[in-house]
């Protein structure tokens, strides 16, 4: 996976920081958080992509669109959302497409969620077999209530050996 320091452009401290915090936790035993600060470090590089570096949260032109957010809607949400009467006098009265506007909202919304992924990839010079790996390879990163420290999870038995974590390096 091309992130090593040399790779990363000097504008981009944040994500210098995390892979030196990464290799410093590697080096105390501590793999599954140096391999989730990696993870850390790739999506503050995508972010970097999406937003303009020189103004704080103006879009990229290489952004291609908003980050979609990470919490979404399932279908079955979506659909119970659209079949919500918008007049007290319209309860009982069934919502006709509901069920297809769900369903079109969500595939769509998916779609676009995988090409905005693929062209940021593209524009960045990710080769995608190995962000396919390295995503495989690192703990899924989540951030709870305002809290700015990120968290990871893994599957249980989850143990990345040093060539992994080299590859991800």
């Amino acid at each position: 996976m091309p992130m090593s320091l040399a790779s990363v452009p000097r504008q981009h401290d944040r994500t210098r920081e995390h892979l030196k915090t990464a290799a410093q936790l590697d080096s105390q035993g501590s793999r599954m958080e140096a391999m989730g600060t990696l993870a850390v470090a790739f999506e503050d590089l995508m972010d970097a992509q999406i937003h303009g570096e020189d103004v704080s949260r103006r879009l990229s032109v290489y952004g291609f669109g908003e980050r979609l957010p990470r919490h979404i809607l399932r279908t079955d949400e979506v659909r119970a959302i659209l079949r919500e009467p918008d007049h007290a006098s319209r309860r009982g009265v069934p919502t006709r497409g509901a069920d297809r506007l769900a369903d079109e909202y969500t595939q769509i919304r998916d779609v676009t969620r995988a090409l905005q992924e693929g062209m940021r990839l593209m524009v960045l010079g990710v080769d995608f077999h190995q962000y396919q790996r390295f995503t495989q390879l690192t703990p899924a990163v989540g951030y709870y209530g305002n809290s700015p420290e990120p968290r990871f999870s893994v599957e249980t038995g989850y143990a990345p050996n040093q060539e992994e974590f080299d590859f991800c390096r």
